[in-house]
């Protein structure tokens, strides 16, 4: 994980997540791999280091680049909770969480 400068935020190499492809011995290659863009703002009270997702750019392979971004957003925050990336455990080493996100109206901003 790089910040925008270019240094290493996280150990240089890849980590073990519970995403499609982010697993050792999982195999698929490229065609089970994951993208995800995010954010990482630093490590939490513990310890613990967050991602935070923004957006998929493919998902097990399937790419979503063309799919509107409102799809997209519903899309990964379902499958961020079908996996359980929120938490640390054996086979995912950095928790994921999507980004908050309010609708575009007066409550939403009231609520953000």
């Amino acid at each position: 994980v790089r910040a925008r400068n270019g240094w290493y935020v996280r150990r240089a190499g890849p980590f073990q997540s519970g995403l499609p492809g982010g697993a050792r011995g999982e195999g698929g290659g490229a065609a089970a791999s994951t993208v995800l863009d995010c954010v990482m703002p630093g490590s939490e009270e513990g310890g613990e280091e967050v991602l935070y997702v923004l957006d998929v750019m493919t998902w097990n392979g399937l790419e979503m680049y063309d799919c509107a971004a409102e799809f997209r957003m519903f899309w990964v925050r379902s499958k961020l909770a079908e996996v359980d990336l929120a938490r640390c455990r054996p086979g995912n080493e950095v928790r994921m969480l999507p980004v908050p996100a309010f609708a575009a109206d007066a409550a939403g901003v009231r609520a953000a």
